[in-house]
């Protein structure tokens, strides 16, 4: 069956976000789909384009022009799938709702097209705080149109334990990954005075490494035998998180315990997880109203083969012994309970590893195929 993964964002080598996209698509080619992605480019000239494979659908040009072009002129990208039998539409949906992309939906339905919306997070209104007037505009477009916009998927996608959402059926499945590009880590010796914590991601406040930071600093109030230190890896140099856990760690006086790396990948990021003891997921999922959670990054540490923390809910790991659950609050993480958790751990990298077999891409996108089976 002739398919398209569509997205409204650009892919980049470096980030998280776009290496998931492109395993899911392999993924669905694996399962049988003569799948293409879609998603947004810069031509030689810099505009801004919209690709399909290897080919550019649309011309938005450059500018503030360009930004209003790409939320509402979808017309040869329409005119693209049903051109080329396109059956089945994979829709990864990043708030993006508004009358225009309704309207392109109500187009693809109307002409026999299939359309799965995957939500990433669910629910995720709280993920927007303290907004600019600027911003307000498309955030409460997206709240006003989601709705319509879901009346013509198919199913929605959901890494959530929700049934039915804005009234539509779900596929629940979990993140994955694709094993063949995360290598598995060489465990550094284990070194009594010594532990290395690593945290890896794109530095928003649900991230919680601030519940880190604070830990650290209550850590070092007195003289400790055990010196602990904490890399932190990803955030834009603009980021605001960012900035302000450099803020805090320069106030606490921990720059020597705090590191920050900035954003890494390949060979340089495998090295520095052969370095580290434990991996630190999110600590703030409760700061935006999530119970329950299927994060990327805590599948992708276990691949690798590294014991970490976390506190969200979360029926893949919960019982795995080589995690550790913290409150899902905003107090300080525990310092000596980390140490205690990372001298009581024994298990092997590549054992770890083998307790997500099942979390790989190839699995968890057959079940997005099997439930499209039962459609057409």
């Amino acid at each position: 069956m002739k398919a398209l993964f569509l997205t409204f964002q650009h892919i980049l080598s470096c980030d998280g976000i776009s290496k998931k996209i492109v395993a899911q698509s392999k993924a669905l080619k694996y399962n049988g789909m003569d799948v293409e992605l879609a998603r947004f480019d810069r031509d030689e000239s810099g505009r801004l384009i919209y690709k399909i494979g290897d080919r550019t659908v649309e011309t938005y040009g450059k500018g503030i022009a360009a930004k209003i072009k790409k939320r509402c002129r979808f017309g040869k990208l329409a005119k693209y799938i049903s051109d080329n039998d396109i059956r089945f539409v994979y829709v990864r949906y990043v708030h993006f709702a508004n009358p225009f992309f309704v309207d392109l939906f109500r187009r693809l339905r109307k002409n026999g097209t299939v359309i799965f919306l995957e939500l990433p997070t669910y629910p995720y209104d709280s993920e927007y705080k303290n907004l600019s007037l600027r911003s307000l505009v498309p955030v409460y477009t997206e709240r006003l149109c989601r709705r319509s916009l879901a009346q013509y998927a198919d199913r929605i996608v959901t890494f959530s334990s929700h049934d039915r959402i804005w009234n539509r059926p779900t596929v629940r499945i979990s993140n994955g990954v694709d094993m063949d590009e995360i290598p598995v880590r060489c465990a550094p010796p284990k070194n009594p005075a010594a532990l290395n914590l690593l945290g890896v991601a794109g530095l928003m406040f649900w991230h919680g490494f601030d519940r880190m930071i604070e830990g650290l600093r209550e850590y070092y109030r007195t003289p400790q035998p055990v010196r602990v230190v904490f890399s932190i890896v990803g955030g834009k140099p603009d980021s605001e998180v960012l900035r302000e856990l450099k803020d805090r760690t320069q106030r606490y006086g921990l720059q020597e315990f705090v590191v920050f790396h900035g954003e890494m990948s390949g060979s340089a990021l495998d090295d520095l997880f052969d370095r580290n003891d434990v991996a630190i997921g999110c600590l703030g999922c409760h700061r935006k109203n999530i119970v329950h959670a299927k994060a990327l990054k805590n599948i992708e540490y276990a691949a690798r083969g590294v014991p970490f923390i976390y506190s969200e809910s979360n029926e893949d790991f919960d019982s795995k012994e080589y995690i550790m659950k913290i409150p899902a609050n905003e107090s300080s993480v525990d310092i000596a309970s980390v140490i205690a958790f990372s001298r009581n751990m024994n298990l092997s990298p590549e054992k770890i590893r083998a307790s997500v077999d099942r979390l790989t891409w190839n699995e968890q996108m057959s079940k997005v195929v099997t439930e499209l089976n039962q459609i057409i």
